[in-house]
């Protein structure tokens, strides 16, 4: 990491100091347990109980451990990867940090927080990763230039918020607090690019004093890093040290969980046999599990929501997505199922204070992607139907 993204980030008090890890306690009585499911939950549930002394056995449909984190190597070359799933830890992760120590993995900064990835600035799509080249787009004073992307967020925010009080704070918009830190238009269009446009109405719309208390609850969750080398160094890591208690290629088919002993049907190699133990953790996502046959049956609630948890329509194919807001209360809606209710809106007024939400920009965006959209259409509602209010 840059030494200027770096005291940017200091500056905002953040953090990614793991843990000491800790040792599961030793059970008094061993148990067979059978962990379906070799991602990180269940990697991490079969580690711990097999430190503790029980007989653990994990069952993994694919050849390969850790789920939804995979790391793609090729065809890239000269070290080069890209993590296909899940990547960030969040440094009040605190287990994921002790597994880090524990198997000598390195920690590293994630991307800066604060800063787009991918902008559409000026008529120009611009790729903007660690600060990317955005400010070519500013006439921006030469100082300014010098100092990047992060020197000038330590300049103009981090220091305009640290130097005052919260009084002095709640008189000024971001966008007054920046031009009193000496920040020309050009910066100020700069730096409104991405996150402290995201807020409110603008930078005009909200006090600096919401910013900074916005910036301590981000401060409070700490940084956002990622592991150095690939995220699927921490499912190896735990599968390392389960060893021959994974069984991989070995596809649950059928559980169950009212039997005196769970009991479930696995499918390896072309051949079935049925496995007890004295308990079962099943770590399958939704998406898996509402697949699987289980005898007896879940619960009429449980049941229905496994089967409604995702919404999307298959990678490639589109999706419509539905926001209806209406008095006190937000449903978003994907392919015609509820994901989403939200009950009294609220944003912050000029003075800090909370107000409902009742007028303000329409924002779509992605995290993480780049998303296409088409046949976007905004009318007037009366009522929200209702079968998305059940």
């Amino acid at each position: 990491m840059r030494r200027r993204a770096f005291l940017a980030l200091a500056a905002l008090g953040l953090s990614g100091r793991p843990a000491r890890a800790q040792r599961a306690p030793r059970a008094g009585k061993s148990r067979r347990v059978i962990v379906v499911g070799a991602g990180l939950a269940g990697l991490a549930a079969a580690h711990e109980l097999s430190q503790a002394g029980h007989d653990v056995v994990v069952l993994e449909a694919r050849e390969r451990p850790g789920g939804r984190v995979e790391t793609l190597r090729a065809p890239f070359v000269d070290g080069q990867y890209a993590d296909a799933g899940g990547m960030f830890v969040p440094s009040h992760h605190d287990l994921v940090l002790r597994y880090a120590e524990r198997f000598g993995l390195t920690l590293q900064p994630a991307l800066p927080p604060f800063h787009a990835r991918l902008s559409y600035v000026r008529r120009q799509r611009v790729v903007a990763n660690w600060g990317g080249r955005l400010d070519r787009l500013f006439d921006l004073a030469a100082e300014d230039r010098e100092l990047g992307y992060a020197g000038l967020w330590d300049k103009y925010v981090a220091q305009g918020l640290a130097s005052r009080s919260a009084e002095a704070l709640d008189r000024l918009s971001v966008a007054d607090l920046l031009r009193a830190q000496g920040a020309s238009a050009e910066t100020v269009a700069l730096l409104r690019v991405g996150y402290l446009d995201m807020m409110g109405d603008g930078i005009d719309s909200y006090s600096a004093l919401h910013l900074q208390k916005r910036l301590a609850a981000a401060g409070d969750s700490g940084e956002r890093l990622v592991i150095a080398g690939g995220a699927e160094l921490l499912p190896k890591a735990l599968a390392g040290r389960l060893k021959e208690k994974i069984r991989y290629g070995a596809a649950v088919v059928r559980i169950e969980p009212g039997a005196a002993r769970p009991t479930m049907v696995v499918v390896e190699g072309g051949r079935r046999e049925r496995l007890s133990a004295d308990h079962v953790i099943c770590t399958l996502p939704a998406s898996v599990l509402r697949e699987l046959e289980i005898e007896p049956v879940f619960s009429a609630p449980k049941a229905r929501a496994i089967k409604a948890l995702d919404n999307e329509n298959p990678t490639g194919a589109w999706n419509t997505v539905e926001v209806l807001c209406l008095g006190g209360k937000c449903v978003h809606v994907v392919n015609g199922k509820v994901n989403l209710v939200l009950t009294n809106p609220r944003q912050p007024a000029a003075d800090g204070t909370m107000v409902p939400l009742t007028k303000g920009r329409l924002q779509i965006q992605s995290e993480g992607a780049e998303v296409f959209y088409r046949g976007i259409e905004i009318r007037s509602i009366q009522q929200i139907p209702e079968t998305y209010l059940k």
